[in-house]
């Protein structure tokens, strides 16, 4: 059997009704982990979520200080969880937008912003790039901070104050995000911001290729397709 057909073979056992499905893909997703074969060898789930309207204003945290990052401040965000200031700049250079949080003057959390109508493709090697629509679309993504941090819950003050700035200032109509499912404390962070589901997926990928499964106002599509493809997925299916 081929690669897509091993693709498929897995497709269909997701898709089979009952516990087994469910089952073989929470087995599959802890054994590529732990086995230490991921991001070779990927099987995920997730949400795609949007917001069309700021969230409600909250007291909470008054001191932590929320502006726009700029190039000078990338080394700090950087810091925030250790990943490459390459990566952040090039993000500034693209136009995203970086909001980050201060307390007492030290950077303690970030979050980004991209707006559309270029394609989201940082997700393209396990998912898919993801197609916005025009200028007022951005896709929320990436929030930065260390472990003791969140706790103190400046993540949920910086998103709160960066989404209403975005449909305030930035000439935002729709926010869309994109969460893995086993994210449980952000789906309900985004819960309680005002965004809704409308659609998850599935993705299988081996070297080489992958599978995914789109689902959406009750209707569903699949696809096998390269690893790094260009194909840009909808937020709908049409």
């Amino acid at each position: 059997m081929n690669v897509a057909g091993k693709l498929a073979a897995v497709a269909r056992k997701l898709r089979e009704p009952g516990p087994a499905g469910p089952k073989l893909f929470r087995a599959m997703r802890k054994s590529t982990h732990s086995l230490g074969l991921a991001p070779t060898i990927t099987v995920e789930r997730a949400v795609m979520v949007e917001a069309r309207q700021p969230p409600k204003p909250t007291r909470a945290l008054s001191d932590l200080v929320i502006r726009r990052a700029g190039p000078a401040d990338v080394p700090a965000v950087a810091a925030l969880d250790d990943r490459a200031a390459s990566l952040l700049e090039a993000r500034l250079s693209r136009g995203d937008l970086i909001y980050l949080g201060q307390l007492d003057e030290q950077v303690v959390c970030a979050t980004c912003f991209h707006r559309g109508p270029a394609p989201f493709d940082e997700e393209r090697a396990i998912f898919a790039r993801w197609a916005l629509e025009n200028d007022t679309t951005f896709w929320s993504y990436d929030a930065m901070a260390p472990a003791p941090m969140r706790a103190l819950g400046v993540v949920a003050k910086l998103f709160e104050v960066a989404l209403k700035e975005v449909f305030e200032l930035h000439g935002g109509r729709q926010v869309r995000g994109f969460i893995y499912d086993w994210n449980r404390l952000s789906l309900l962070l985004h819960e309680r911001m005002g965004f809704s589901v409308i659609a998850t997926m599935t993705a299988v990928g081996v070297p080489g290729v992958k599978w995914l499964r789109w689902e959406s106002d009750g209707r569903s599509r699949q696809w096998v397709l390269r690893r790094n493809s260009d194909f840009a997925l909808p937020p709908a299916l049409a």
